[in-house]
């Protein structure tokens, strides 16, 4: 995987544990070639990951085009309706913080 998902990973691991059971379900997309599912098990297995990972077909061509993924990683916040409330594009060292002050409000408006 990218280095830069790598970094990511783990805080939104972190949003996994800190948010399962309160109406919040993460998803990790693996946009690799269909044949990296081997690779996709070792990083997790790596970073001690357990949500649950879906395979997304190949960057370009694939549910990257139905997300409008620019670039990756790309942390998309999807409501109950189904529509992209936040979308954060690449690395940041924070992103923990911002998606637990994302889900907060969400959580919070009727």
């Amino acid at each position: 995987g990218c280095r830069l998902c790598r970094m990511t990973l783990p805080m939104v691991q972190k949003i996994h544990q800190v948010y399962s059971g309160h109406q919040v379900v993460v998803w990790g997309i693996n946009l690799d070639r269909p044949d990296s599912l081997e690779e996709a098990r070792r990083v997790a297995a790596e970073l001690n990951l357990n949500y649950p990972m879906l395979i997304g077909g190949n960057i370009g061509a694939s549910l990257d085009l139905a997300y409008k993924v620019t670039g990756i990683p790309t942390t998309l916040m999807i409501d109950p309706q189904g529509i992209i409330r936040f979308r954060y594009i690449g690395y940041r060292k924070n992103l923990d913080k911002l998606l637990a002050s994302n889900i907060e409000s969400l959580l919070k408006s009727p």
